[in-house]
């Protein structure tokens, strides 16, 4: 399946903004606007992903436990080596962020180190209630924590796209407006005080992942032409990195942040944290995805041609498992 361009552009635009939404936070700039910029930015990954995860399960035949593992090693080895990096740098960055949560986060972090660490291991530190182990989702690296809901998602993925392929229009509107309703304020609020608020457990983002999957079954629907775009390189390259982008940025700008001038305004934090971020955000982008990333599939490629699990059932002539 040949590269689409236009996806890799959306996810370096996505990838920027959030770095931006994060530069105003760690600069002071904490209001309501700026975190709502960054929950959209993730939402919009989440539809990425439900578009291309079902473009994958629809148009190679694999078994669940291959797409797992595949799918896991995309994930995991480049968030290991970001979890590693924030831990290394931890004695610069703690107390360099000024919130009203960050001491709270540290305290977690400080008294259930190896529960977090633990729990990251898994990818699925997003589904442990806060009442259990508080702040789970953000321990460590906080944009990890939509890492953990992408992993979920790939592992209800192959079942989602079955359903779909199978249940027709009241099938696929039942598991819409399902998804939909944990959008809605006394919902949403009531999941947010069992886990968290940001979104990182599965029923708070789902809806998002199934537009995303709506949207590729009903672009293959009837005649299309396929129309190629050209795009500026390093718009495209930006999206190749923008999973190194997601991950490292955080730490680099915690550290930088520590060396910027407390009594300085807002913006002029802001302006000089973004530009000395900027070039070492993507320096370390391209490290990453060279040398961490991009070998960590290879080896989920390799690694998935001896596993052997048991298909799934399949709508016919169509694979429901990648």
């Amino acid at each position: 399946m040949n590269r689409n361009h236009t996806l890799d552009v959306l996810r370096g635009f996505l990838s920027w903004t959030v770095v931006m939404v994060h530069v105003a936070w760690v600069s002071g700039i904490q209001g309501q606007t700026q975190h709502d910029i960054g929950v959209m930015a993730v939402e919009g990954f989440i539809v990425l992903s439900g578009f291309v995860i079902t473009q994958l399960i629809l148009t190679k035949r694999e078994t669940y436990g291959t797409f797992i593992l595949r799918r896991f090693m995309r994930l995991f080895p480049i968030f290991a080596v970001c979890i590693v990096i924030s831990l290394a740098v931890r004695p610069i960055t703690l107390g360099a962020i000024q919130s009203p949560s960050q001491p709270i986060l540290e305290a977690s972090e400080n008294r259930f180190f190896w529960e977090h660490i633990l729990a990251h291991l898994t990818m699925l530190h997003g589904i442990i209630p806060s009442r259990w182990l508080p702040m789970s989702q953000y321990a460590f690296l906080v944009p990890a924590w939509s890492i953990s809901l992408e992993f979920q998602l790939y592992l209800v993925a192959p079942l989602l796209i079955w359903w779909l392929s199978r249940s027709g229009l009241r099938g696929t509107l039942f598991v819409l407006i399902s998804s939909a309703l944990c959008l809605f304020n006394p919902v949403s609020l009531r999941i947010g005080q069992i886990w968290a608020g940001s979104g990182a457990f599965l029923p708070q983002k789902f809806v998002f992942f199934l537009i995303g999957s709506l949207i590729y079954l009903f672009s293959t629907k009837g005649p299309h032409k396929t129309t190629v775009y050209q795009y500026w390189p390093w718009f495209v390259r930006l999206g190749e990195v923008s999973y190194s982008t997601y991950l490292i940025h955080y730490p680099v700008l915690a550290v930088v942040t520590r060396f910027v001038p407390r009594d300085w305004s807002h913006i002029e934090k802001g302006a000089v944290t973004f530009a000395v971020s900027a070039p070492i955000i993507f320096i370390l982008s391209v490290i990453l995805y060279r040398y961490v990333e991009r070998p960590g599939i290879e080896l989920g490629k390799r690694l998935s041609r001896g596993v052997e699990f048991r298909p799934t059932a399949q709508p016919s002539g169509v694979a429901a498992t990648r």
